[in-house]
């Protein structure tokens, strides 16, 4: 689940690079949210300021203009404005785009990461299941044992046991006791014949 969102904000992020950069190469202002607002305000005013100079065209002549004190600082001030906002501008595109390139490349970066521990969880998993499969092999190989030992342990009692009947039988008349004499002749020097 980490990855699959890992990748989707990965493509989020590639989107927006590549949104920010076709925006770019279209011509359109990119700026930060922030600087829209400001941006937005001398695009107005230097909106203003052409048509305030479109109808002093229209009624006099670009060197009156340029003569009357109240009307010659109108140009100038739109050559300063354009200045400003193409300023602006460029430098909202370059922290956009800063900023949407390095949100993409943490994202690549947390995709590898986490693929490298997916990697990493799927190698102990291995690891594990082999262990586990040996585990499973020995276990099953000393319970063949066992009943191996104990189908031995039966033979045997029964090789003791099943045989009974093929012994002589034997009936006790007395109980043994210690001889005082031998049972045996004695044949040494001095033995007495009887």
């Amino acid at each position: 689940d980490a990855l699959k969102k890992a990748r989707e904000e990965e493509v989020k992020a590639r989107a927006d690079v590549d949104a920010i950069k076709s925006a770019v190469s279209r011509g359109q202002a990119v700026v930060p949210d922030d600087e829209k607002g400001s941006l937005l305000e001398l695009e107005l005013r230097l909106q203003d300021l052409r048509e305030k100079l479109s109808d002093l065209d229209k009624r006099f002549t670009r060197e009156y203009i340029n003569l009357h004190p109240e009307f010659k600082f109108i140009p100038e001030q739109i050559k300063e404005l354009e200045k400003v906002i193409k300023g602006k501008r460029q430098e909202g595109k370059n922290v956009v785009l800063t900023d949407a390139e390095v949100t993409y490349a943490a994202a690549r970066q947390t995709v590898r990461e986490i693929r490298s521990q997916l990697d990493e969880h799927k190698h102990q998993a291995s690891a594990f299941t082999t262990k586990f499969a040996k585990h499973d092999a020995l276990q099953s190989d000393l319970e063949s044992l066992e009943k191996l030992y104990r189908e031995t342990q039966e033979r045997l009692v029964q090789l003791k046991t099943g045989h009974k009947e093929t012994y002589p039988k034997v009936t006790v008349i007395s109980r043994p006791y210690d001889a005082k004499e031998p049972d045996r002749p004695e044949y040494g020097p001095g033995a007495r014949a009887t």
